[in-house]
């Protein structure tokens, strides 16, 4: 019997690969105190959009990486909103994937094509820094803007959900970033619904849901070089409806709010309201909630045997290999 053997070009090459050689931008945020279902959504999302290669001009969609949203691909049933309502759906909790990927993505300036702001407050990224995922009416879809190529890297454990994105960084030494969160009106909390049970004792009210405020933000980009600020221009603007919330999940609630967003390397307090803080690295001004790098990698470690260390241990050994670098050369 006669083999036959075909020949393929291979979907990334080496000319490919030498040209990742920035973090154009970064995100983490927080997931430890989510249930069991939502870390295991969150953990499985990150797996699925971990290793994304663009190539110029290709564009991207969070949502198709990342499903179908089965228990034979990794996701399970958790909470997640639906209609100003919180519901159990399979993948929920798969918003903090999209949102913290967007937020790398702010920092890395590549071009969103679709992102959609949650109905209501999250609070794993700042207000109006959110990107929904929902079935085919909310994507977050992205397109590669630059001349290079570039890789998305995702890895979710010990509840941190961490983002990078690859490429060739164009812009001078010392420009960095910063999105600015305005808040613009607030929304009221709903009136209060009364529904009759005729299971409960004469005169006794059972709280069911509690009403929340909603607001409505815009966010700023800020560009600095060297330090100082050179333009501030309107990016987004979203509104999250006020709403009613389970008793039941209020706690699990709070606890996300409590979520701080951090650099890598730096644990996160056990209670504190998200917010971004100004944080000085590398001469200039960066936020403690994403850093825009702008540093070249050393030529000691190729960028292709780390794509592969990637392709072997897609959650752990890239982003590593990558720590170790970047600590070496601070």
């Amino acid at each position: 019997v006669q083999a036959v053997i075909e020949k393929k070009d291979a979907p990334v090459t080496a000319e490919d690969l030498a040209e990742l050689t920035d973090i154009l931008g970064s995100c983490t945020t927080y997931y430890g105190d989510s249930g069991e279902g939502r870390l295991k959504n969150v953990e499985s999302g990150a797996n699925h959009l971990n290793g994304i290669f663009l190539r110029p001009g290709e564009e991207q969609s969070a949502n198709e990486a990342m499903e179908p949203y089965t228990i034979e691909n990794g996701y399970a049933e958790a909470d997640s909103y639906e209609s100003n309502t919180v519901v159990q759906t399979m993948g929920g909790g798969i918003c903090q994937v999209s949102s913290t990927l967007y937020n790398a993505l702010l920092f890395a300036e590549l071009e969103i094509v679709e992102r959609h702001p949650h109905s209501m407050t999250v609070g794993y990224v700042p207000l109006g820094r959110d990107a929904a995922v929902a079935g085919t009416y909310k994507d977050l879809k992205i397109k590669n803007n630059t001349e290079y190529p570039v890789l998305i890297e995702a890895s979710a454990s010990g509840g941190k959900l961490a983002v990078n994105i690859y490429g060739h960084e164009t812009h001078s030494a010392g420009r960095s970033l910063e999105f600015e969160t305005v808040y613009e009106a607030t929304i009221p909390k709903p009136e209060e619904i009364v529904t009759e049970d005729p299971e409960l004792p004469e005169g006794e009210r059972e709280v069911t849901s509690s009403g929340r405020t909603g607001c409505k933000v815009s966010v700023y980009k800020k560009v600095f070089e060297n330090g100082k600020q050179v333009s501030r221009d309107w990016f987004s603007s979203s509104s999250k409806d006020s709403s009613l919330f389970s008793t039941a999940l209020i706690s699990s609630l709070m606890a996300a709010y409590t979520s701080l967003i951090m650099p890598a390397g730096v644990e996160a307090p056990a209670v504190r309201p998200a917010t971004e803080q100004p944080l000085k690295k590398s001469g200039g001004s960066s936020s403690a909630f994403s850093i825009r790098s702008t540093r070249r990698l050393s030529l000691q470690i190729s960028v292709k045997c780390l794509v592969l260390a990637l392709l072997r241990s897609p959650t752990t050994t890239m982003t590593s290999a990558f720590a170790a670098r970047m600590a070496a050369s601070d």
